[in-house]
């Protein structure tokens, strides 16, 4: 009951949060604590402050529903929901901002025709999980792999300590299925508000929904929140090597993110020799090298490839040189959404190796982590870190006390 309380609670706040624009009002505040010459080398962090008030309420959630939604079986339709969308979740958020840009440039579109709109949902909807498919198909080519690189890491790094803090001590989390469908259909409505935010973009509409200026914002805290509640949980159920946590965690990404490096180009050049107006409009399309709009040549294509693959594009070190866009940094062509995943690898890295390294060699690395990643990822590691927290809170509430072994 109190649990219920306090969700009830805390979803009311939300609803004000909401409704009256409180994030906005953050955000513009946030903007009083430096000038603009500094706050533009933030880039996707700049947000901060309004991301931190939707972390409030979010972990706050995350926390309760769990002690407030309880049996043991889900409801058949909202079942089958998840069953149906959830594979498709990753392959949306890869594929979807180039797709858009595509097939906007390949139809010459419109931005006041509402059919136009809907044709341009349709397509890239299709197309994106058309793509997700195929990287299913060669999965297990990536999986082989990713584990080759797991045990070359593993012998690099033959750690071989117990993860800390009574993590991993094979007595992990309890999640009744109830609540982790939750969790889930929370992830699939993350999805499609990402997706109608970026559908919404100037490029491609003049139609704006109810309150979308305020709602849209939850998605990216709640991701980062649930990766890192979910990467927890996945440490503390029988932790593999370390090289084979650090692999996984990276290049696990890479059947997906590899075909969608290849792909993006080839899209962005022809659909920027269709309608270059498209790409220009807010500056989506750039030459990694030159940081000017229009195609990359092969060079520009290989160092855009590699920084992504890798997950470097927003390192600090280039925005302190204005490598890449004006502002500096990488980016993965014209997808937009990427960035994402360049801010959450080095998070799953500072966890991998805080939970699973010892000693000087745990803070040595873990600094070197800080330093490269820099500021603009480090604002928003408050969100990841909060989700690890409410698993650790989930953990002790449930009697699974630190340092206890089943």
């Amino acid at each position: 009951m109190k649990a219920f309380s306090l969700l009830s609670l805390t979803l009311v706040g939300y609803g004000v949060f909401l409704i009256q624009g409180y994030g906005e009002d953050l955000y513009q505040w946030s903007k009083t604590l430096a000038p603009f010459s500094v706050r533009q080398y933030l880039d996707m962090s700049k947000r901060y402050a309004l991301q931190y008030g939707h972390l409030v309420f979010l972990l706050m959630v995350l926390f309760c529903s769990k002690y407030t939604i309880t049996g043991q079986t889900t409801l058949k339709p909202i079942a089958k929901f998840i069953a149906i969308l959830r594979p498709h979740s990753m392959p949306v958020f890869l594929f979807h901002v180039p797709f858009l840009y595509f097939f906007a440039a390949l139809w010459n579109h419109d931005p006041d025709n509402m059919w136009h709109l809907a044709a341009l949902a349709a397509a890239t909807l299709t197309a994106s999980v058309l793509a997700g498919h195929a990287c299913y198909a060669v999965k297990r080519h990536f999986d082989r792999l990713e584990s080759g690189i797991g045990r070359a890491l593993s012998r690099l790094f033959p750690e071989g300590h117990a993860i800390e803090n009574g993590v991993g001590s094979g007595r992990p989390l309890a999640m009744t299925r109830p609540y982790s469908d939750f969790v889930h259909v929370l992830q699939i409505l993350a999805m499609a508000t990402v997706f109608i935010g970026h559908l919404t973009y100037t490029e491609f509409s003049t139609w704006e929904p109810p309150g979308i200026s305020a709602w849209r914002r939850w998605a990216v805290p709640f991701f980062f929140i649930v990766s890192g509640y979910m990467a927890m949980m996945s440490y503390d159920r029988r932790p593999p090597p370390l090289g084979d946590m650090i692999s996984k965690r990276v290049f696990g990404m890479w059947y997906m993110v590899i075909p969608m490096l290849l792909l993006t180009p080839i899209l962005d050049n022809i659909g920027f020799a269709m309608s270059p107006g498209v790409y220009m409009e807010n500056e989506k399309f750039f030459d990694p090298v030159m940081g000017t709009g229009g195609p990359a040549d092969l060079t520009g294509f290989l160092i855009a490839f590699l920084n992504s693959a890798f997950f470097l594009n927003e390192v600090f070190v280039y925005k302190v040189a204005e490598f890449g866009t004006p502002v500096g940094g990488m980016r993965a062509f014209s997808n937009d959404a990427f960035w994402f995943l360049c801010y959450l690898v080095p998070y799953l890295l500072m966890l991998t190796v805080a939970l699973k390294v010892r000693g000087i060699k745990k803070y040595a690395i873990l600094t070197a982590l800080v330093i490269v990643s820099g500021p603009p990822i480090m604002l928003l590691a408050p969100l990841f870190f909060g989700g690890c927290f409410v698993y650790l809170l989930h953990r002790r509430f449930d009697g699974v006390a630190p340092g206890e072994n089943a």
